[in-house]
């Protein structure tokens, strides 16, 4: 499946782009996904007006808040090339040569809070065929799996560097690699290498705690169910190596179903039958 092919089946987004011959400044967004949110300040007439461009090939929430200027937005930015108005407000004092982010601050997190999973939809094992692991921990787990972002999460053991592969066909928007401490560390929560795959049903999956430099796939490549994604690591926090496999609709889990068995129960082996 072509990029252009996966991208045909997502729904058909409405985000308009503003055409003005004005002074273009960048801004600094924070967060885990800044640095793939393009914002820009356009000062038209007596209006200072705040764009966001989303340069992943999934969605970002963007946040924008300022009590200075009495902003509090909250924006979801598609995957496309195109700009859109997060903020605007009368110009007042400001200049071209204001720094907004004195008194803008912004933030992104990734996904679509409105995706609706495909429940009927049968996941694959994330691993190669015929191989077999032992799940240590399941769904609503007491260790870690309790939150909404993890309640429906799976953790197979596995030695550091088993090949990982895609449990359902999608495009790579996110990866973090550079990170190489693991440990029984809640500090370390923060510092977990992953691969993040968009579903065409809008959901992300999350492969988690891959090795140091253990992506095997880069940002818009498109993967089929069975392709190769990572190796598996001891990254983060990690009482053993294992990887851990989350879907979520934006930043909320959702319960999967695979192939090859009915309800996963932790302390039990599975394999990958195809």
């Amino acid at each position: 499946m072509s990029r252009g092919a996966f991208f045909i089946k997502m729904i058909l987004r409405t985000t308009s782009k503003l055409s003005l011959s004005v002074l273009v400044i960048l801004l600094a967004c924070h967060g885990t996904w800044a640095q793939s949110l393009k914002i820009r300040k356009l000062i038209v007439d007596n209006e200072m007006v705040l764009l966001a461009r989303n340069t992943l090939p999934c969605p970002l929430v963007v946040t924008a808040k300022s009590d200075t200027f009495s902003v509090d937005t909250r924006i979801l930015i598609l995957p496309d090339s195109l700009e859109k108005k997060i903020a605007g407000f009368p110009k007042g004092n400001l200049t071209d040569s204001t720094d907004i982010n004195k008194y803008v601050s912004f933030s992104a997190k990734l996904g679509d809070p409105n995706a609706r999973h495909d429940k009927s939809f049968r996941y694959q094992l994330p691993f190669e065929k015929k191989k077999s692991y032992e799940l240590i921990q399941g769904f609503k787990g007491k260790f870690s799996h309790s939150s909404t972002r993890s309640k429906y999460a799976l953790d197979f053991k596995m030695p550091i560097g088993e090949p990982v592969t895609a449990a359902r066909d999608g495009v790579v928007c996110w990866i973090d690699q550079k990170f190489n401490e693991g440990g029984n560390d809640r500090s370390l929560i923060n510092k977990a290498n992953r691969v993040v795959i968009y579903h065409d049903d809008g959901t992300l999956a999350s492969y988690v705690h891959i090795r140091h430099e253990g992506a095997l796939v880069e940002v818009g490549d498109v993967v089929e169910r069975g392709d190769l994604v990572a190796l598996s690591g001891n990254v983060g926090f990690s009482t053993t190596p294992h990887l851990h496999f989350v879907v979520r609709s934006g930043e909320v889990a959702v319960k999967i179903k695979f192939k090859e068995t009915g309800k996963l129960k932790s302390g039990r082996y599975y394999q990958r039958e195809d």
